[in-house]
């Protein structure tokens, strides 16, 4: 397992690196690969989690590292932002295109690849323990305000909210 210590510090080297590559292309779309999870409590709520870079809720998940699997991405973002260890995760559907692009304030393009997977099985009580995330908590999709866009969308997709 790594260390918290590890994690900030290639949490650092990613995004040194995203700095490094929007200095050479500028304003130029740019594609990220990530993972997202789907984990429900037994009472059905879904696993959300509050990050300090949005003011709001979004399913845990995030970009992927160099030489690491989609899978693994999922499974380290998901103990990152909430404490929970996946044993069992199942591929979902793939998010891209248009729908996943944004561009942000400064003005930089990226499209989103994001690949959910679901969880199963999670036994392991709820523990934020990254620099990322400011709370985790599981909802009823009804129950949820101050969604984060690209959860929505993910959400919207499977039919689980309108």
């Amino acid at each position: 397992m790594v260390s918290e210590e590890e994690n900030k510090l290639m949490s650092e080297y990613v995004d040194k690196l995203r700095d490094r590559l929007r200095n050479r292309v500028g304003q130029e779309p740019i594609i990220l690969v990530g993972a997202s999870v789907l984990a429900r409590d037994k009472k059905g709520r879904i696993l959300f989690q509050n990050k300090n870079s949005f003011k709001g809720w979004a399913l845990p998940g995030g970009t992927m590292k160099l030489g690491e699997t989609i899978k693994e991405t999922a499974c380290r973002k998901l103990y990152e932002g909430t404490g929970i260890k996946a044993n069992n995760l199942k591929l979902a559907e793939i998010f891209s295109g248009e729908e996943f692009h944004s561009t942000n304030s400064n003005g930089k393009s990226t499209y989103n690849l994001i690949v959910l997977y679901e969880a199963f099985g999670i036994e392991d009580d709820l523990l934020v323990n990254d620099h990322e995330t400011m709370n985790a908590k599981y909802f009823n999709p009804e129950e949820i305000s101050n969604l984060e866009d690209r959860s929505v969308k993910i959400l919207s997709r499977l039919g689980i909210v309108d």
